[in-house]
């Protein structure tokens, strides 16, 4: 019996690794053919949105809310917790247009010599001085010129507050003429689903 026991544990303990360690990465933006066709699509809405995000940090340092951690190691530049707040405007279908901030916590692990690699982490999408959305993105830096860098993001939120049971997913594309990302400018678009009443 405690044989049986023993190896019932080591099975649910691999069931739960396993399950637990599949991709949970974000997931792109359009959805899947057939989950547009499915049955399912009836009891949500999708609204398309396209906006831009921001940020001057050089000429307002008080934009960077934290610095974070930098730590060189070999031939990388691992970053965490480098806090930020960008500027953000938001035109959802049928609803108009919205300005408003996001804070983002970035982290990355970059090559040292081309600031280049991938990025991760949190973020909370302000409108009218009310958090509207909490999220997570992930990404990659290349650099595209001399002195030019270009991130591509994929993000997710839920929506809070007002926007409680939504939604956000998106894709975005943001250009920096320096090494550290204290200027940066670019187009997002991408989804807000809701559940339909």
């Amino acid at each position: 019996m405690k044989r049986f026991i023993s190896v019932l544990s080591i099975f649910t303990l691999l069931f739960l690794i396993l399950a637990c360690s599949e991709d949970n990465s974000v997931e792109p933006v359009s959805p899947q053919a057939d989950e547009q066709s499915s049955s399912l699509s009836k009891f949500v809405t999708r609204l398309n949105f396209t906006g831009t995000e921001s940020l001057d940090a050089v000429s307002d340092p008080s934009r960077v809310l934290d610095p974070g951690t930098t730590l060189v190691k070999r031939d990388k530049i691992i970053i965490k917790g480098f806090t930020i707040l960008d500027d953000i405007t938001v035109n959802v279908e049928g609803m108009g247009s919205m300005s408003g901030n996001t804070k983002i916590v970035l982290n990355a692990v970059w090559d040292i010599n081309t600031y280049t690699g991938p990025t991760f982490g949190t973020f909370i999408k302000i409108f009218n001085g009310k958090e509207a959305w909490k999220g997570v993105f992930k990404g990659h830096r290349s650099k595209v010129g001399e002195n030019e860098w270009e991130e591509n993001i994929k993000f997710k939120a839920l929506g809070v507050g007002d926007n409680e049971g939504m939604v956000m997913k998106g894709t975005g594309l943001f250009i920096s003429p320096m090494p550290v990302p204290l200027i940066f400018s670019g187009p997002i678009k991408g989804q807000i689903i809701f559940p339909n009443m």
